[in-house]
């Protein structure tokens, strides 16, 4: 009886764990949004400004049930590739340099998409084993982030798939 006892008051006292937890998720998303809104107008501003004249950096995040994948790629060209595979240690970053042309490309295919403009989240009416990508875009002083889960627009998987193609090796495959 005292172990049922010391087993109900630990699932309850993660339950209340897991409870804030969501409440603070909620909280964070919401706060997101209002900024987005607020700042939207100045972020798109500021990131119509010149490439060459800022600092800036763009990552692709990939969450699978099976694992989470990331991109960063930095305005000097340095391409970060981390992999983490579930149940699995993590394996070490790896890291390359990308030639000027594919990073002006990239950042020409943000601004030619209006990325500060997309909505920051498309949804899934339900989360039961979906693929979660974020594109995050800093640029200057202005930052953006778009996560995807289901019904993104095309222009999402477009900036996802060039932002891929420029790691020479196998990524996650995004999920239509």
């Amino acid at each position: 009886m005292k172990g049922e006892k010391k087993n109900t008051f630990y699932l309850a006292l993660f339950g209340i764990i897991f409870v804030a937890f969501i409440a603070l998720r909620i909280i964070q998303f919401m706060q997101t949004k209002q900024d987005n809104g607020k700042n939207n107008n100045s972020n798109i501003a500021i990131a119509n400004q010149t490439t060459q004249s800022m600092d800036w950096t763009v990552s692709l995040i990939v969450r699978a049930a099976y694992s989470n994948t990331s991109i960063v790629i930095d305005q000097s060209g340095k391409l970060t590739y981390h992999e983490v595979l579930l149940g699995m240690q993590a394996r070490p970053d790896e890291e390359i340099v990308i030639e000027q042309t594919k990073l002006n490309n990239i950042m020409n295919q943000v601004d030619q998409l209006n990325f500060f403009s997309w909505e920051p989240a498309y949804r899934a009416a339900s989360d039961a084993d979906t693929t979660i990508s974020t594109i995050s875009l800093t640029k200057g002083q202005a930052s953006h982030s778009v996560l995807c889960q289901s019904d993104c627009p095309g222009s999402f998987y477009q900036l996802a798939e060039a932002i891929k193609a420029l790691w020479p090796q196998e990524f996650k495959i995004l999920e239509k």
